[in-house]
């Protein structure tokens, strides 16, 4: 069978779209207000028939010379005063950069030398379980020998050993008999 090609009356339209659209955007409004404007000089728009031979003669060289006197002066000084807070802005940078260098200086001795604490603090502790570990050795190792003295005939007894200054024999053999009884 042929192709079928549809007519006008074959296309079925639901909605007819906006012929003349119509932007409600302020923006596009005033850009489409501004009015358009040619170069002084025609010619720079590099369009064949926008030369104006006569552009160059209606301008006053001295008007234009003055002008350009006036953006030089401008340009001079707006290049000084940003030199002027770029050498500020170096000055300053290289201020910041020793201060920093003394601080960070200064904070790396203090660690190392509280990195030295921490060691001598960890040899200490260390120090102190060590003192702990023979204080319990020496609790245990008393009662046995104050059992083991008192097994011995009377002549060959030695005197009740005593590990606390000040402290008397007897105080301590009794501390120790507790201690004894309590491990029993």
């Amino acid at each position: 069978p042929p192709p079928h090609q549809a007519s006008m009356k074959d296309i079925v339209v639901v909605a007819e779209g906006q012929h003349g659209y119509q932007s409600t955007d302020p923006e596009l409004i005033k850009i489409q207000e501004i009015p358009t404007f040619l170069p002084i000089m025609r010619g720079s728009l590099n369009v064949p028939n926008m030369r104006d031979p006569d552009v160059l003669d209606k301008l006053d060289s001295k008007e234009v010379l003055k002008m350009c006197l006036r953006y030089q002066e401008h340009m001079k000084q707006c290049a000084e005063a940003v030199a002027f807070d770029q050498n500020s802005l170096t000055n300053r940078t290289k201020e910041m950069d020793f201060a920093i260098a003394a601080l960070t200086n200064m904070m790396t001795d203090h660690q190392k030398k509280y990195a030295k604490y921490a060691e001598q603090i960890m040899k200490i502790n260390e120090m102190s379980q060590t003192l702990k570990r023979c204080q319990m050795a020496v609790d245990q190792l008393l009662p046995l020998m104050d059992r083991l003295n008192s097994v011995l005939p009377e002549e060959q007894r030695l005197e009740p050993f005593s590990m606390r200054p000040g402290r008397s024999a007897t105080e301590e053999q009794a501390s120790r008999h507790s201690s004894v009884s309590s491990l029993h």
